[in-house]
């Protein structure tokens, strides 16, 4: 019998300790305000906490877990109602008689049940707005120096037990600084004796965005200030390596080809200027005279009627047609203007003009 006795209340420590997952205050305009629900990992979804047994000190863990530097309020059942509204009857009780001392890092360290009062309703309470503070001290400059954290209105150093460069990064974001590393305490000295050491074995995913969030060994250390951790963050946020802008290859010009609408344009330009044949522009060469075609010897009466003939006229050279800008840019001109010619004739007959 005793031994049936101790397995059942080994079991009932097993069950009691299980540790619950994140923990979230639903249904209030804030952060800081709701009804306490617990995430269950295995069914993967919330579930609320019972207010069996919470009291002070339970509430003191579930605010400081969540970033708050205390606790303002537990609400009644009806103060809960007016506040958040009805209890959702969809969302199960995961969580009964929750036991805690009050500086656990969350309600994991705190001993629990999973079997529930019906008469007992879900935990609703109120954080205050104030979060856990912190800060580097010793410093020339407020990025740099040993790391302190306000609890409980005491300022207290910070183990470097297990802190590495992510749990830096959450204190810098904290602060509002960018990075994070933990670094040698000796040049900002120890603290004093009779200032408290409020963390040791800190521990952050990076999800955090305080570092009360972060899971620790619960608050008051006992030790001495030789461990205590100093942090750098950096000031400015960091910059992105300059890139070179690529130059483009330089393509050798083209000449485009002209489109229909120019080349139309172009040749009515220079066939209206043929036409109008203006002089040629000076020190342009005249073209070469036209000579008339050779005239067949006559011989006795022809010889001597053909002396008596006046000589063909001689065919003026063409006018030169202005060079237009289109004509210059290889654009095909008009036709050129035609050339009269006068053949010699005979004596006595018509002169016989002939269009080239």
């Amino acid at each position: 019998m005793k031994c049936i006795a101790l397995l059942l209340a080994v079991l009932a420590v097993v069950q009691i300790q299980a540790r619950p997952g994140p923990i979230s205050l639903c249904g209030g305009d804030d952060d800081n305000a709701g009804r306490l629900k617990v995430y269950d990992d295995e069914e993967e979804e919330w579930g609320y906490i019972n207010d069996g047994g919470f009291g002070e000190e339970e509430a003191q863990v579930v605010c400081q877990s969540l970033g708050y530097a205390g606790v303002d309020e537990i609400l009644s059942v009806e103060a809960a109602v007016e506040a958040f509204g009805d209890v959702d009857s969809d969302v199960e009780i995961f969580l009964d008689e929750l036991s805690c001392d009050g500086n656990e890092d969350n309600i994991g360290s705190c001993s629990s049940t999973q079997d529930y009062d019906e008469d007992n309703s879900p935990v609703a309470l109120v954080c205050s707005e104030d979060v856990i503070e912190v800060q580097l001290v010793g410093g020339e400059e407020s990025y740099i120096g040993r790391l302190e954290v306000e609890y409980d209105g005491e300022w207290g150093t910070v183990s470097d037990s297990d802190f590495g460069d992510d749990e830096a990064e959450i204190v810098c974001a904290q602060l509002g600084y960018f990075g994070g590393a933990v670094i040698s305490n000796e040049e900002f000295g120890e603290a004093d004796e009779e200032q408290a050491i409020h963390l040791d074995g800190v521990d952050c995913s990076g999800d955090e965005d305080l570092l009360a969030q972060c899971d620790h060994n619960g608050w008051g250390v006992d030790g001495d200030h030789a461990d205590d951790v100093a942090i750098e963050c950096d000031p400015l946020p960091p910059t992105e390596a300059p890139t070179t802008p690529a130059v483009a290859a330089t393509a050798a010009p083209t000449t485009a080809a002209p489109t229909a609408a120019a080349t139309a344009a172009a040749t009515a330009a220079a066939t209206a200027a043929a036409t109008a044949a203006p002089t040629a522009p000076a020190g342009t060469a005249p073209a070469a005279v036209t000579q008339p075609p050779a005239v067949p010897a006559a011989t006795g009466a022809s010889a001597t009627a053909a002396s008596a003939t006046a000589a063909p006229a001689i065919t003026q050279p063409p006018a030169q047609p202005v060079v237009t800008e289109a004509a210059a840019a290889g654009v095909t001109a008009g036709p050129a203007a035609p050339q009269f010619v006068t053949e010699a004739q005979p004596a006595g007959t018509t002169a016989k003009v002939v269009v080239l």
